[in-house]
């Protein structure tokens, strides 16, 4: 019975924080709750009971996840970091979409004197990954893009001296700097109707959640700029990431079938069909190698031949790992230590999946990096470029659809220009691209960070 505990246990919450909200707003005072503790929308609810839209209509005043992927790494240490960081990150677009009214305040892990990490002086480049990637997801509605993070908390800000705060501050004001007119990223969508589905659901198949799918993405290296709720796919543009299509409802399915706006990649489960909701997909895809086959879906938009080639063949590799056993499921119990149980995707379908993805979100720029781009006006783009290695650095050349005036680096590091090269040149000596128009760029990127850069394309 643990959906029907579950429930109760969001009720229960419900109930307390109505009191409590009601005792503290009394006296003037604010209400902030840290209930995520490092979880997102689903997982808040299958391993604590807890529902961040059932405490913000209780009353309560600011959510606090804790997006502190680095400093939990550092110190607990044995998990994969691209992944963990990628799972933590993705956490606020799922959160702002499922309650937009909710007031998010992150908590920024720098560094804990108690517990004796410091992200600040032994993983700078990471502080700043997180602090560019954290402020910078989108919700997007009829009326168009905001942060999807109110603010942060420096966890713990007690033990700074001043002349960290100055570096931390420098960092910052790039991270809030950001307000695009656009998501030229994929747009993640989110549906309540689709989430509440999903607890029974995974309770009987285990099948992927909607964070991860997403955060799984972000690992192979495609990733999503920001998020929107299915009601609002009429009012929006831009390509469209939908995890477990089918348990939207048909109204809402409709809804996304119908999108005008850009493509679509879709996700659905083993027995759904498209056709029954007046769907017909430009591409369709199966995992080959898992018992519980997940499909995919892309419409709105044709895949171009060297892409389709290219998902053809990562689908088709072999994968012989085994499927979650659903007679002996364990369940999670150390939040911080791993993932709840999922059923297994094949890892081409899921590299398939990403290549598919970073597709529908490449028509203006494409990159040998992961990237996330933003639309700031007619002519300017901002990308935030990630770097491929912990430990050293790497080079992203960045491909435009259209010719580049200038490139503007918005981050600290690189300090020296972009390089207007063809193809990707690593070597200390270079020729700059000597072509009449300027139409790709590479950038240095730091070891577990990431670089941010204006591009200005010239005026037709």
């Amino acid at each position: 019975v643990r959906e029907q505990w579950l429930r109760f246990m969001t009720w229960r919450w419900e109930k307390f924080f109505e009191v409590l909200c009601e005792k503290v707003h009394a006296v003037g005072k604010k209400v902030f709750v840290l209930g995520m503790y490092c979880t997102d929308p689903f997982e808040s609810l299958y391993l604590m009971g807890f529902d961040i839209k059932a405490v913000i209509r209780a009353g309560v005043d600011y959510i606090m996840p804790n997006i502190l992927p680095t400093g939990v790494y550092m110190e607990q240490g044995g998990m994969n970091t691209p992944r963990y960081f990628h799972r933590y990150m993705n956490i606020i677009p799922m959160a702002k979409a499922q309650t937009p009214e909710g007031k998010y305040l992150s908590m920024l892990g720098v560094q804990d004197a108690s517990e004796q990490w410091s992200v600040l002086h032994h993983a700078p480049c990471k502080i700043e990954r997180d602090a560019y990637t954290m402020f910078s997801f989108q919700y997007v509605d009829k009326n168009g893009c905001q942060r999807a993070m109110d603010g942060l908390m420096a966890c713990l800000g007690d033990g700074i001296p001043a002349e960290d705060w100055e570096w931390l501050n420098e960092r910052l004001d790039i991270a809030f700097e950001l307000d695009p007119k656009s998501i030229e990223s994929p747009i993640v969508i989110w549906s309540d109707a689709g989430h509440d589905k999903l607890l029974p659901d995974y309770i009987k198949t285990r099948r992927w959640s909607h964070h991860k799918l997403v955060y799984q993405m972000a690992s192979q290296g495609a990733l999503v700029g920001g998020s929107a709720r299915v009601e609002d796919v009429p009012y929006i543009t831009g390509p469209l990431f939908v995890p477990n299509f089918d348990l939207m409802p048909e109204e809402e399915r409709k809804l996304v079938g119908d999108y005008k706006g850009g493509k679509v990649l879709a996700v659905a489960s083993p027995d759904y069909d498209p056709a029954k909701d007046g769907i017909k997909p430009v591409k369709a895809y199966k995992d080959l190698y898992a018992p519980y086959a997940l499909n995919m879906y892309i419409w709105g938009g044709d895949i171009d031949p060297e892409t389709e080639a290219n998902v053809q063949a990562l689908i088709a590799e072999e994968d012989d790992s085994q499927d979650l056993d659903l007679a002996n499921v364990e369940d999670l119990k150390n939040l911080l230590r791993g993932d709840i149980p999922f059923r297994k995707v094949s890892e081409g379908f899921q590299k398939a999946m990403a290549a598919l993805l970073n597709r529908i979100g490449g028509d203006m720029f494409t990159a040998s990096v992961p990237m996330r781009a933003f639309k700031l006006d007619e002519n300017t783009y901002r990308l935030y470029l990630f770097g491929l290695y912990e430990e050293r650095y790497s080079h992203g050349l960045v491909k435009s659809a259209k010719p580049i005036d200038k490139v503007n680096i918005v981050s600290k590091f690189p300090v020296l220009p972009v390089r207007f090269v063809s193809e990707l040149n690593e070597s200390f000596l270079f020729k700059y691209d000597n072509g009449q128009k300027k139409h790709s760029f590479q950038a240095k990127l730091q070891p577990g960070g990431a670089t941010i850069v204006d591009v200005i394309l010239e005026k037709e």
